[in-house]
């Protein structure tokens, strides 16, 4: 889970996603568009037709899913822009970009991934749903 830090503390988030675009969209064993996920890392998504990088947040679901036959256990959010990653990051609701990320695809090593190797689902609406502050033992 990542660790946000401010000055000696350190707070972990979970966020909410509901996909509403498409509207028939569901994860194939959960039979819902709705899913949660503690935040794993800040990443890089590389656009292929633009050559773009956009910042874009990783959550690590609670289990494996399946989409389209391929299972995984973590979902790239993109933000419109990049003060909407700062409000999520702040626990503010956003609208986001939605990719599943296959369970065998290790980002580069640079933290970039592709969006030519991602499953893009749609848009969703993210909802920060928990974070807690812990003080460091420093």
């Amino acid at each position: 889970m990542l660790m946000f830090v401010n000055q000696e503390r350190y707070t972990a988030m979970r966020i909410h996603v509901k996909v509403v675009s498409p509207t028939n969209f569901h994860f194939d064993n959960l039979l819902s568009s709705e899913i949660s996920g503690a935040v794993a890392t800040i990443a890089e998504l590389e656009k292929k037709l633009t050559g773009y990088l956009e910042k874009a947040v990783v959550i690590e679901l609670d289990s494996r899913v399946w989409l389209s036959g391929i299972s995984g256990q973590r979902l790239l959010l993109q933000p419109d822009s990049e003060l909407a990653m700062m409000r999520l990051l702040q626990g503010k609701s956003n609208w986001a970009n939605v990719y599943f990320i296959p369970h065998a695809l290790p980002p580069t090593p640079q933290g970039i991934y592709e969006d030519e190797q991602l499953v893009f689902i749609g848009r969703a609406m993210l909802t920060p749903i928990s974070s807690s502050t812990v003080k460091s033992k420093s």
